[in-house]
């Protein structure tokens, strides 16, 4: 299920850390209703079920910020538990034409709709990322940000994948994908004081339909539930 909400800007400048105050706004929506949820899904470690991604037509990239000169904004949330897009659908009913800050900017809800993300899937698809894909390799408490040039790129991709359908509890036998690159390319994303490699563009995805259902809902890789790996099928 996914969530569809349009903002209008009151600047056309957004700081490139958008992705922080887009996650603070989800965090507010069930806060503001579903104290409960939001404790489970914040202030516990939980395997997160959701993902977003942040379009901003037209935009312009210079130096540290985004230049949007439409001023507009939509955020689309997909999740696997209908029930926590439910409340965040009726939590942003309340908040439609409320501003709230986005750094030094603020965004004003303006559009609220809810659709069913599911799509016909086939176990070869054309993906397209509308978000950045992060795979997090960790050893010996140290984070490497791996890209799909690298090496262990396919080994830690399902090893997050094993660890999201584990702990989410879904029932499927085959937990591996296989992701090549099609029309892709790598870059380097900023967020707060972090800079992450990460892999951006179309890629082919192999699997199970049953699994790529799942994954279609909550995005790909790392730190998905902070506004990374959520894609969209373009083909089969």
């Amino acid at each position: 299920m996914k969530l569809i909400l349009g903002f209008e800007l009151s600047s056309e400048n957004v700081d490139i850390n958008y992705r922080t105050s887009i996650l603070s706004y989800i965090k507010h929506l069930l806060s503001t209703k579903y104290q409960d949820d939001f404790n489970e899904l914040f202030n516990t470690p939980t395997m997160k079920s959701y993902t977003f991604s942040v379009y901003f037509p037209g935009v312009i990239m210079k130096d540290s910020a985004l230049i949007v000169e439409e001023k507009q904004m939509s955020v689309s949330i997909s999740g696997l538990d209908k029930a926590l897009i439910a409340k965040l659908y009726n939590a942003s009913l309340a908040m439609k034409h409320k501003s709230y800050p986005l750094k030094d900017n603020k965004m004003t809800l303006k559009k609220v709709r809810i659709c069913n993300a599911v799509k016909n899937i086939n176990k070869i698809n054309l993906i397209k990322f509308l978000c950045p894909l992060i795979v997090r390799k960790r050893e010996d408490n140290k984070d490497t940000y791996l890209t799909f040039n690298d090496q262990d790129f396919s080994k830690y991709l399902n090893i997050t994948v094993d660890n999201l359908i584990t702990q989410l509890g879904v029932e499927i036998n085959e937990k591996n994908i296989t992701l090549t690159p099609y029309r892709a390319r790598t870059t380097v994303v900023k967020q707060n004081d972090l800079a992450f490699e990460v892999s951006i563009g179309v890629f082919v995805l192999e699997g199970s339909p049953e699994l790529i259902e799942v994954l279609y809902q909550t995005g790909i890789g790392s730190r998905r539930g902070q506004g990374y790996g959520m894609f969209k099928i373009i083909g089969g």
